[in-house]
Order: structure tokens, then sequence, then C-alpha cells
């Protein structure tokens, strides 16, 4: 065998399995998260660490949270939940329970544009799968202009 030919492997690694969580700024105080795919919901947790975190698997879950718990400072929110795109909604009703939270609505598939009014609040913001530390950086950002 000559040296350059042959067999060249390449490993890929996705960067949210290979980042070091613990040196980025983290979004702090409560938190719920809003997941249905089990998968990206470890991979919120393992981004999120030792936060004080609330899951909701689905949009009625969530609904309950949002109507019965005291505010959260943050909402992160799948944009599809289930065979519904109900993000926005989760979105809306974090505003209208509180509208001090910050809100991300998160999707491997985003429209364009979000609704006037959840754009208009300055609060929400969209982002594109997988969570990253750059968008916990912009919620943390967001909640420190209030």
């Amino acid at each position: 065998m000559r040296t350059g030919h042959g067999t060249t492997v390449r490993l890929l690694i996705p960067l949210w399995q290979s980042t070091d969580c613990s040196e980025v700024m983290k979004p702090a105080g409560r938190i719920l998260l809003i997941e249905d795919n089990m998968q990206d919901l470890a991979h919120a947790r393992r981004l999120l660490g030792d936060a004080e975190l609330i899951e909701a698997k689905s949009a009625e879950e969530a609904e309950n949270l949002l109507r019965d718990a005291s505010p959260f400072d943050y909402v992160l929110t799948d944009l599809h939940l289930g065979n519904d795109v109900a993000g926005w909604r989760m979105a809306g009703e974090a505003l209208r329970h509180s509208p001090d939270t910050v809100i991300a609505v998160v999707s491997g598939h985003m429209p364009e544009n979000m609704p006037e009014a959840l754009a208009q609040s300055g609060r929400v913001v969209s982002v594109a799968k997988p969570l990253d530390h750059a968008a916990l950086a912009r919620l943390t950002e967001l909640k420190s202009t209030e």
C-alpha cells in the first residue's frame, strides 16, 4: 500500500454532543421546558445543567403549568408538539401569565416569521434546533435588559 492511498475515515460528532457546557452563561431562575421529543429534551437538560427546570411533554401539560404555577423566568418550547404547531400558543400563554417571561420557540423547521404580536413583545425569540449555547446567551441577554 502506498502512502496517501487507501481508506480514509472521518468521524463527525455534532457540536451539541461534544461541547463543554460548564463555562457558558446559562439562564438563571425558573425555567419551563416544553418538549415532546425525548432526545431533544435530554439535550436541553444537559445544556441547562442545574437550572430550576420544570418539564412538560405536551401542550396541555404546559398550559396547566403556565396557568397554575408561579410565573416562569424563561420558557423554552418546541414549536411542533405532537401534530400541533403549539409553540406560538405556548409563548402567548406565557406572556399573558407573566409579561416578564423570556421565551424561546425552538424548531428544526422554523417558519421565516413569528406571529406579529409575539415579535412586538420583545420577549420572544425563535431558535433553530438543536438548542445551543448561543441561544441560551440570547435569552440571558433579553432577561438582563428588563
